[in-house]
C-alpha cells in the first residue's frame, strides 16, 4: 500500500488525497462552473495575503491534537463556543475534527474554524470500503456547525478553512452560515451538499458566501478535479484512479498557485503529485 510520508514540519501529520478521494464518492457534481483565477488575488476578496496565510496556518495545525495557533491567534474557550452556538463535543465525533481560532482583539474578537481532514494516507482505503458512509456523517456535522454559526449573533466575525476534505467541510459550513471561506486543495462539493446548505442558509435563491479555493498546480487531487484519471490513474493506478476520475472540482473561486517545493524536499518529493497535496506546499506557494 502506498504511504505518504510526514511533510514538512513535524506539526503537520500529512493528509494525502485519500480523505478528499472519500469526499468526492459523495459528492457527485459542483453546482456552478469553477473558475481558475492566477495567484494574485481578485477583488473582491475575503482575506488580505496575511489573513491567507493565517487560515492556511490553521487548516495546517488542525491536523494536531495540541494546537499551536499562528502567531496572533489563540483557540477559543469553552465559553466562547457558547457564545457561537457551539460545544466542544460538536468538534470532535469520531474521525471528525475541527477547531476554533480567535484573532483580532479583545474588544473585536474575530473566529475561523479549521476543519481537518484525514490523519493519514491509510486512511483512504478505509474511507473507499465504506463508501459514502463516513463522510456523509462528517459533512452533516459541518453543516450542523454552519447552521449554529449562522444563528449566532457572533455569526459576522466568523469565516471558515481547511485542507483537502477539510477544505470541503469547510466549504459546506461557510455556504450553511452564510460566511466566507479559503480552502486548500479541498474536495468539491455536490449540488445535494450545496442546496442542504443553501435550506439551512434560507436563501435558496439568494447571493451565496466567497469561498476561495486555493490549489498547488500538479497536486494530485486538484489534478485529478481537472483532467480525471489521466493524473490520478498514474498516480494511484487501479480503482482509486477510477474514483478520482469524477471528482468535482472544489467549491468556489479557484485560485492556481504555482507550486513552490518546500526546501527540504528530494527530488523524487518535488515531482510527486501527491507530495504536493500537502500544506507544506500550499504554505510555501501562497503569495506574500
Amino acid at each position: 500500500m502506498m504511504q505518504v510520508s510526514g511533510i514538512g514540519a513535524a506539526a503537520f501529520r500529512s493528509p494525502g488525497v485519500f480523505d478528499g478521494v472519500a469526499a468526492t464518492r459523495e459528492l457527485s457534481r459542483p453546482a456552478e462552473p469553477a473558475t481558475i483565477a492566477p495567484a494574485a488575488r481578485p477583488e473582491p476578496a475575503s482575506s488580505s495575503n496575511a489573513e491567507l496565510r493565517a487560515h492556511a496556518l490553521m487548516a495546517q495545525d488542525v491536523y494536531n491534537d495540541r494546537a499551536s495557533p499562528p502567531a496572533g491567534y489563540r483557540t477559543a474557550s469553552t465559553a466562547e463556543l457558547k457564545e457561537l452556538g457551539l460545544d466542544p463535543a460538536m468538534l470532535a465525533r469520531g474521525d471528525f475534527r475541527a477547531r476554533v481560532y480567535v484573532g483580532g482583539t479583545a474588544d473585536n474578537p474575530t473566529y475561523t474554524i479549521a476543519f481537518r481532514g484525514s490523519q493519514s494516507a491509510g486512511d483512504w482505503v478505509t474511507n473507499l470500503r465504506q463508501g459514502v458512509g463516513m463522510d456523509s456523517v462528517h459533512y452533516r456535522q459541518a453543516l450542523e456547525i454552519g447552521e449554529r454559526i449562522g444563528r449566532s449573533d457572533l455569526a459576522g466575525k466568523v469565516d471558515f478553512t481547511g485542507h483537502s476534505l477539510g477544505g470541503g467541510l469547510a466549504s459546506a459550513a461557510a455556504l450553511a452560515a452564510g460566511r466566507p471561506a479559503d480552502t486548500f486543495n479541498a474536495a468539491g462539493l455536490s449540488d445535494k451538499t450545496i442546496e442542504q446548505a443553501a435550506a439551512i442558509r434560507g436563501d435558496a435563491g439568494g447571493s451565496r458566501p466567497r469561498v476561495d479555493a486555493w490549489f498547488v498546480r500538479g497536486e494530485v487531487l486538484s489534478g485529478a478535479q481537472d483532467g480525471g484519471d489521466r493524473v490520478a490513474g498514474f498516480v494511484l493506478g487501479g480503482i482509486p484512479g477510477a474514483l478520482l476520475a469524477d471528482a468535482p472540482p472544489a467549491y468556489g473561486v479557484r485560485h492556481g498557485l504555482d507550486a513552490q517545493a518546500p526546501d527540504d524536499k528530494n527530488w523524487v518529493e518535488r515531482h510527486n503529485p501527491v507530495d504536493k497535496h500537502g500544506m507544506d506546499w500550499v504554505l510555501n506557494s501562497l503569495p506574500h
